[in-house]
């Protein structure tokens, strides 16, 4: 058997070295240190904006509609309406949806007027409408019922039942509210006038002391008169007293007893009226010279005081007219 050449053998060697080598490599040889590959630079996500906060909301006054809780009418057309609304509007009395008359609400909301409706031999409905001072309206709910009315026959007032759709004749608990219908000067002496429940008696005070006390007779008017008053502002009130000497019914209003020197300017005139809250011509007229139509005598005597007969304000003094 033949050996093997030199050449032979050096390939062979060549061959069995680079075997090991391989195997050192991949077996045997410590793993290549492991390079961290660099981080990803953080990036913060956008923060989710907050959903925005509503602004609180309040919440709007509630407001009053107006409210009918006295209508009294007699056969010669006289009507006294009161109630209540929101204080300081202007409350708009209307006859078929048109202004009949209009009363101004205290500083308590309370309200109270006189005006006369002419005979109708239809039905008609009264109603009102209020205006805030600060030009807010409302409706009131009250629809009442005016039957017709000859020139003898007082038209009744029925209150229309919301709930039912009937009409309800408004009952006496309704209507002998106590009411001031007008405050006269007659020298130093302030005579006031109003209706209340007959036979029921009424006290009056300025401020809180009582000032004055008068029955109410069968027709259900009274009058006081009331002296030592001085000039200026007061809250005149009205206290209705039942058998047992309980009140059963309060009006209060601001009077303006007028300067002396306004008093003693028309000092000629028979009689001088100070304009009270809430009254008319046609309570003046009444109240002074017996009949609600010589408005128009009261009217033509201070008409350079009287820009419209609708708007007489409170403190404004009016002479009354001699009678011949």
């Amino acid at each position: 058997m033949g050996g093997l050449s030199g050449r032979s053998f050096g390939i062979l060697l060549g061959v069995f070295a680079a075997v090991l080598a391989a195997l050192w490599f991949f077996v045997w040889a410590p793993p290549a240190p492991q390079v961290a590959a660099p981080a990803a630079p953080q990036v913060d996500a956008p923060a989710t904006p907050a959903a925005p906060v509503a602004d609180a909301v309040t919440e709007p006054a509630a407001r009053q509609a107006p409210r009918l809780d006295v209508v009294r009418l007699d056969p010669s057309g006289m009507t006294t309406v009161a109630g209540r609304a929101e204080a300081g509007a202007r409350v708009s009395l209307r006859v078929d949806d048109i202004e009949a008359a209009f009363a101004e609400a205290d500083a308590s909301g309370n309200f109270a007027t006189l005006f006369t409706l002419p005979a109708s031999d239809t039905p008609r409905i009264l109603s009102a409408l209020s205006r805030a001072p600060d030009g807010h309206e409302e409706m009131g709910a009250d629809r009442i019922v005016l039957s017709p009315a000859t020139d003898t026959l007082a038209a009744s007032a029925l209150k229309i039942d919301e709930e039912t759709d009937a009409a309800v004749l408004m009952n006496a608990a309704d209507i002998d509210n106590i009411t001031i219908d007008s405050v006269a000067y007659e020298g130093q002496i302030i005579r006031v006038s109003g209706r209340g429940a007959a036979g029921a008696m009424v006290r009056l005070y300025l401020g809180n002391a009582e000032i004055a006390a008068a029955e109410i007779g069968p027709d259900g008017a009274f009058t006081a008169a009331l002296s030592g008053v001085a000039a200026g502002d007061h809250t005149l009130r009205a206290d209705q007293l039942d058998s047992a000497g309980k009140v059963t019914s309060r009006y209060e209003m601001q009077i303006t007893k007028a300067d002396p020197q306004a008093l003693a300017a028309a000092a000629s005139a028979p009689a001088v009226v100070e304009v009270a809250v809430g009254t008319t011509l046609w309570a003046i007229a009444e109240a002074e010279l017996g009949d609600g139509l010589l408005y128009v005598q009261v009217y033509e005597a201070n008409k350079d005081k009287i820009r419209d007969p609708n708007l007489i304000y409170p403190g404004q003094v009016f002479e009354i007219p001699k009678q011949p």
